[in-house]
């Protein structure tokens, strides 16, 4: 977990070693229940390893259609996904 900041609001960070839709499906239906649970804004960053296989573009718009920001370990260096894990 990152915490909110002034320019960040709270950050869950999970990873996924071999992305499947079994595997999304289970985070997002676990992320629904900590969010619900949750008193404050909050978003889920996803890491997904790309190392050995390629990603479906239908897991990623499945975690993007329940506002996950997925982060392709490939990518992990980005500017745009370095600043969704700053501070």
């Amino acid at each position: 977990m990152l915490p909110f900041t002034s320019k960040q609001t709270e950050r869950f960070c999970t990873s996924i070693t071999r992305p499947s839709q079994r595997l999304i499906s289970s985070t997002l239906f676990s992320w629904e229940d900590t969010q619900a649970a949750r008193k404050t804004p909050s978003e889920l960053v996803v890491f997904l390893n790309d190392s050995d296989r390629r990603i479906d573009n239908q897991l990623i718009t499945a975690l993007e259609k329940y506002n996950a920001y997925p982060i392709k370990w490939s990518e992990r260096e980005f500017k745009e996904n370095l600043y969704k894990l700053a501070s």
